[in-house]
């Protein structure tokens, strides 16, 4: 092969391959490619080393950037762990400062409380800032039993609640009180659980309770000597989705219950029967029932409605004998005033109305809106009524009788009866929470509340005369007997049922009610 078949090559150009099978290389000597690479290499090396010398840099400063995350991360964690520290101490002061507010409470009317202590809602934090101070070792009220000197007691009280102190520990205040009617001892007989059932509504008469379940059971428990209640009949799926509200009719042989499903049920729960089904009253597209009122002696039954409505039903033949579109707001509360000639009605939206019963029953049965209300007022309670119970004319204070209204507010407002006149009376402060139940047992008013806590009231002093502690749920209804003395059985959603007695009554004794056997002629019972 000649050399001039060679191709000459310039460097930094590709070598194009030669027509031969040969392999083409340059024209130069080893020594001459070594040169060539060594200078390469040190056109190249200061590229190389800048390159480095930023990516140094980048890792320096992204060590630098970690470094401060982390160390705000722990000082984050360091302030939230300290944080969390202040909350838990702030709590236990808190709930201190609760304690000592409930059992002043206990001991005098939230009225009271307030008067006493020279203030008002508005400067309630300032109160308590002073509370705290008070009791950085022991209660307020506790304090000289704990072992607080009295020196320590003056010097850390301020003025105002050592009042407090004098006029709840007063002797002369408490023998008043006593001659008053308003020492009442009340104890805890019985509890009963449900295995995870919530009791929504409650009825009693004499030795039979009735309750009402929040998946739509209808339980029937008699008092038994010597055991307490005893189970007498049970309809696990009477109502679909709930049970809202339960009533005995004045003789004690029907039952009513309403439901979420819109639909109210009539029951036998004689004494030796097991619990039956008499009659369902549905309407047509009905929206949920929440309330239910016996009227006639068991012959009529009203139902209250979601949607407003209250529908009166003939419970012998199942049919509707009037219809009452009395509110815009779901029916919360019916009450039967001055020997069933008025109907007390209350609503959600805070709306309480009362209409002549003898006009709405000769209204129509499913046509136009009914009679215009006799009485008319608006905003009854804050956020609305829960609840109502009228004394059946029972109260010889007014005359005519007392109905009471609890609301979201906490308040409870009695409503007095003259002459066919429905008269705004006292309001009943006392309760933290919603009122969720009402009774009326001759002079007494029960009442139930989302503060975990049960009240005996006396409507004619407007004054409190029992709290009841013991749920660790918020009550959800209550029933109290009409005989004395008197006991009382409070529903929670802490699945539990308890019966509290004023000293009379004990798990040993009956208290199994007369059945007036007239009384049944009205129902068909007899032949």
């Amino acid at each position: 092969m000649e050399l001039s078949a060679i191709p000459t090559v310039s460097r930094g150009h590709a070598v194009q391959p030669s027509t031969s099978t040969s392999t083409a290389y340059p024209q130069c000597t080893s020594s001459m490619k070594q040169e060539h690479v060594l200078q390469d290499i040190q056109n190249i090396q200061p590229s190389v080393s800048s390159v480095v010398s930023i990516y140094d840099e980048v890792n320096r400063k992204k060590d630098e950037e970690i470094r401060k995350i982390k160390h705000k991360a722990f000082l984050k964690n360091k302030r939230i762990k300290a944080l969390k520290q202040q909350n838990a101490r702030l709590k236990k002061k808190v709930s201190k400062c609760s304690e000592i507010i409930s059992s002043l409470k206990e001991k005098l009317n939230l009225d009271e409380f307030y008067i006493v202590s020279g203030m008002n809602l508005k400067n309630k934090d300032f109160f308590i800032r002073y509370m705290k101070k008070a009791t950085k070792s022991s209660t307020l009220m506790d304090g000289r039993r704990s072992g607080v000197s009295d020196s320590y007691y003056t010097a850390r009280c301020p003025r105002r609640l050592r009042g407090i102190d004098r006029l709840v520990s007063d002797p002369r205040r408490s023998r008043a009180d006593r001659r008053a009617g308003v020492a009442m001892e009340v104890s805890l007989v019985s509890t009963m659980g449900e295995r995870g059932r919530e009791a929504t509504c409650a009825a009693l008469h004499g030795g039979l309770l009735v309750l009402g379940f929040s998946g739509g059971g209808v339980g029937v428990w008699r008092w038994r000597g010597g055991r307490g209640w005893s189970p007498a009949g049970e309809a696990r799926r009477a109502h679909r989705y709930g049970t809202t509200a339960v009533s005995l009719a004045p003789a004690g042989a029907l039952l009513a219950s309403a439901g979420v499903d819109g639909v109210a049920r009539v029951w036998d729960a004689r004494a030796g029967r097991p619990l039956g089904p008499r009659a369902a009253l549905a309407a047509p597209q009905p929206a949920a029932a929440r309330v239910v009122r016996w009227a006639a002696a068991g012959e009529r039954l009203a139902v209250g409605y979601d949607d407003g409505a209250l529908r009166v039903w003939l419970t012998r033949s199942a049919t509707v004998a009037a219809l009452l579109l009395a509110h815009e707001d779901a029916v919360r509360a019916i009450c039967l005033l001055a020997d069933e000639a008025l109907l007390l009605t209350a609503c959600a939206g805070g709306v309480l109305k009362v209409f002549d019963f003898l006009d709405v029953c000769d209204a129509a049965a499913e046509g136009g809106g009914g009679p215009r209300p006799l009485f008319w007022e608006d905003g009854v309670h804050e956020l609305g009524v829960v609840c109502a119970a009228d004394d059946g004319g029972g109260v010889a204070a007014t005359g005519g009788g007392v109905a009471a209204t609890g609301g979201h507010d906490g308040r409870l407002r009695l409503w007095s009866v003259t002459e066919r006149r429905v008269l705004p009376g006292r309001a009943l402060c006392g309760h933290s929470g919603a009122v969720t139940d009402l009774q009326f047992s001759a002079e007494l008013l029960a009442s139930a509340s989302m503060d975990r806590t049960a009240r005996i009231w006396s409507p004619a002093r407007a004054a409190c005369l029992k709290v009841l502690h013991g749920h660790t749920g918020y009550l959800t209804c209550l029933a109290i007997s009409s005989q004395e003395p008197f006991f009382l059985v409070t529903g929670s959603n802490d699945n539990t049922v308890r019966t509290w007695s004023s000293g009379g009554v004990s798990v040993p004794d009956e208290m199994d009610a007369a059945c007036p056997v007239l009384s049944h002629f009205a129902l068909g019972d007899l032949e």
